[in-house]
């Protein structure tokens, strides 16, 4: 097979109540498809319109498309898909689930650059990509999910040019570090929202047609400035590169380190560049912080300011009463926490307090009732707790899952 100038491989996880906009997401990227120039491959997961159905009630879903559950790999033509293979009840939570489909769509489709597209539900540092057609509710942890991607370089020897997480709340500099820890990485360039994106996601149609209207010439960086203008979104596009992000590990410590020795408040609001200080000593590390941050930002856009930051950092305050420590043991999973005084102030631990790593979560861990409840509210935000509540009730008789009621705002994501 010839080799084409680009691959896009779309990993898009509909098995979960997005399934209608996940499954609008493929017939959207039918509308250029793929080309003599690009390979565009998509693999695709459905829940029952039923089982959606009980999970947006007051949602106008619609029954008359081509109806049909599990994980399908499609060939993306122009108007039209070509059906490769179907996986059967394959778990699209599970990380070496994305990772086979990464490393057989780079071998099946041989192309000068790669993008990767990674589509549904994300949860902070936490988790990404629920599946809820197996035998229990799924989550892929953070960690995994890039353990999967970074895989990659070390067994094919391939890049992943554009990494593009389709998914609300990716732009944190914890992620950013893990994709780019190792010398030598997979994941060159990443697009995500700024935040949160909308329900529907992306347009991919209008992806593919920046990559088609581009040329050999045309670098990524160019493509990627070119995909942030025309999409109507808050996206930034933001370059992976090890030793500009091991300094800025080192600045964010220096800084907490600073802090905690003197005693004194740390207020960086949601994201690294708005470290206020009036400590002289601090002050150093603060601008060459914001220089450092700066310097990974290729191109953005925010259509919203509404004080929305381009890359943010995992803060204690996000998460109010709830609290940030049932949590922490998914921060400690991931490489910028190890060896940096960040984490005793995510922690709330001095200087001299260790910090335990031990009972670390697995990487594809179960979601309790609150963490699905949690879920489903984003797409009912109108209806109220006791009617979310029922939601989740009706969905676990409906699945029959196994779980205790007694007190459904206890539960968390369990693993």
């Amino acid at each position: 097979m010839k080799r084409k100038e680009w691959t896009i491989l779309i990993y898009a996880n509909g098995n979960n109540e997005l399934e209608p906009e996940i499954w609008e997401s493929k017939l959207d990227a039918e509308k250029v498809g793929s080309s003599s120039n690009i390979s565009v491959v998509m693999q695709i997961g459905r829940e029952s319109r039923d089982v959606v159905k009980i999970i947006r009630p007051t949602c106008n879903i619609s029954f008359d498309n081509e109806v049909w559950a599990g994980v399908r790999r499609y060939y993306i033509l122009k108007d039209k898909s070509m059906l490769l293979k179907d996986l059967g009840k394959v778990n699209m939570a599970d990380y070496k689930t994305l990772y086979d489909f990464i490393i057989w769509g780079i071998n099946t489709y041989k192309a000068r650059k790669y993008m990767l597209i990674l589509s549904g539900h994300g949860a902070y540092f936490v988790a990404t990509l629920p599946d809820l057609s197996q035998s229990k509710p799924c989550m892929m942890g953070v960690s995994e999910m890039c353990k999967a991607i970074n895989l990659v370089k070390a067994d094919t020897g391939v890049d992943i040019d554009i990494l593009v997480l389709d998914m609300c709340y990716m732009n944190l500099i914890e992620i950013v570090y893990e994709l780019g820890k190792n010398k030598v990485n997979t994941t060159k360039n990443i697009l995500t929202y700024i935040e949160r994106g909308p329900l529907i996601g992306m347009p991919y149609s209008k992806i593919i047609a920046c990559i088609s209207k581009s040329n050999t010439e045309n670098d990524v960086n160019v493509i990627l400035k070119n995909i942030v203008e025309n999409l109507n979104l808050d996206l930034v596009a933001i370059k992976v590169n090890h030793e500009k992000l091991k300094k800025i590990k080192y600045l964010v410590s220096r800084l907490a380190y600073n802090c905690l020795n003197n005693n004194e408040d740390i207020m960086p609001s949601f994201v690294l560049s708005s470290f206020t200080n009036s400590n002289n000593i601090n002050q150093k590390y603060v601008e060459e912080l914001k220089n450092k941050i700066s310097s990974l930002i290729i191109h953005s856009k925010i259509i919203n300011y509404n004080n929305k930051k381009l890359i943010n950092i995992v803060v204690r305050e996000k998460y109010g009463e709830a609290g940030i420590e049932y949590f922490l043991p998914y921060y400690y999973k991931l490489s910028f926490s190890k060896n940096n005084f960040w984490t005793n102030i995510l922690s709330n631990k001095k200087l001299d307090e260790n910090i335990n790593f031990e009972n670390v979560p697995p990487g594809q861990f179960i979601v309790a009732p609150r963490g699905l409840r949690n879920i489903i509210w984003t797409v009912n935000y109108d209806l109220t707790e006791d009617e979310v509540n029922n939601i989740v009730k009706e969905l676990y008789s409906n699945k029959h899952w196994d779980y205790s009621f007694d007190d459904i705002s206890k539960f968390t994501i369990d693993d």
